[in-house]
C-alpha cells in the first residue's frame, strides 16, 4: 500500500491522506492487439482522492472490442495533482480495425491486427 499525504506544502501528490492499494494503472496511449488479446489501457479515476464509483463509469463505445474493468489501482493524474485511486479499464480484441477513442480526455489509438 501506497500512502500519500500533504506536510504542509506541495509535493504534486493527492492531499489530503489518501491509501492508494494496488498496482499502479498505466495510460496506454497506443494499443497493438491481435483479436482475442486483452490489456489494461486506462486507469479510469473518480474524484480526486476518491476511487471511482462504478455505476458512474463512462466509457465509449468501440468498433474493433470491448472495455471492462479490471483490478483496483492507482495511477498519476495531472488533474487530480498527483496519485490517485483508479480501477483498471481493459480491453479486448473482438475484430480486425484500427479506432480511436478518448477515456476522460485522454486519447487511446487502437489497432486491432
Amino acid at each position: 500500500m501506497i500512502l500519500v499525504a500533504a506536510l504542509g506544502f506541495s509535493l504534486g501528490a493527492v492531499s489530503p491522506a489518501v491509501a492508494l492499494d494496488g498496482p499502479e494503472i498505466p495510460w496506454v496511449r497506443d494499443v497493438s492487439l491481435n483479436v482475442g488479446e486483452s490489456q489494461v489501457i486506462y486507469g479510469y479515476r473518480g474524484d480526486c482522492g476518491q476511487a471511482p464509483v462504478l455505476s458512474s463509469v463512462r466509457v465509449p463505445a468501440t468498433k474493433t472490442g470491448k472495455i471492462s474493468f479490471g483490478k483496483k489501482g492507482w495511477r498519476n493524474s495531472n488533474s487530480c495533482g498527483g496519485e490517485t485511486p483508479a480501477m483498471q479499464l481493459v480491453f479486448t480484441a473482438t475484430q480486425k480495425g484500427r479506432e480511436q477513442i478518448k477515456i476522460q480526455g485522454d486519447t487511446i489509438k487502437i489497432n486491432v491486427k
